[in-house]
């Protein structure tokens, strides 16, 4: 009974080498640690609708793109914003974020003065984008409701990629 036990908890969790993702935050996120894995650093903040979102670092690899980010409410108000059922587009390629690979807790309610952080995960599955030659992204992260449900904003935001 422990065998199975122990399978299943390896097939969730993973094994191999890992290392982390700036959330541009205190609280990093892992991701794979190889050789052929691309990590920009962005460290950039923009605010959607009074929901301020830190862009901390991307890892770039075959089949899979990183984004570790902060989200911080400054505002007095309950805002409300579901990011990790967002899209990154890379000139014709739409990648969708698989809900199942994100770390955090981006989406809900967040509520005045709270900060939530985590990473992420957009799947290449076709391995059709190179790492070295990507030289920016689109983020479409859904909108950013607020207590009424009356004020949206769009969180759209083309990232520039040393």
């Amino acid at each position: 009974m422990k065998l199975p036990i122990f399978l299943l908890l390896v097939a969730i969790l993973g094994c191999g080498n890992s290392t982390s993702v700036n959330t541009g935050s205190k609280q990093p996120v892992s991701v794979a640690n190889t050789s052929s894995v691309r990590r920009v650093n962005i460290n950039q903040t923009k605010t959607f609708g009074g929901l301020d979102v830190t862009i901390g670092e991307i890892a770039i690899e075959p089949g899979k793109i990183t984004v570790g980010m902060t989200l911080k409410n400054p505002t007095k108000e309950t805002l409300t914003a579901f990011p990790d059922q967002g899209d990154l587009l890379i000139g014709s390629k739409q990648l969708e974020s698989n809900l199942f690979m994100a770390t955090g807790k981006l989406g809900g309610e967040i509520h005045a003065g709270i900060e939530k952080s985590g990473s992420l995960a957009f799947l290449d599955p076709n391995n059709s984008v190179d790492p070295s030659t990507l030289t920016s992204i689109d983020l479409k992260l859904g909108t950013v409701y607020g207590k009424s449900l009356m004020k949206t904003t769009d969180v759209h935001w083309t990232i520039g990629l040393p």
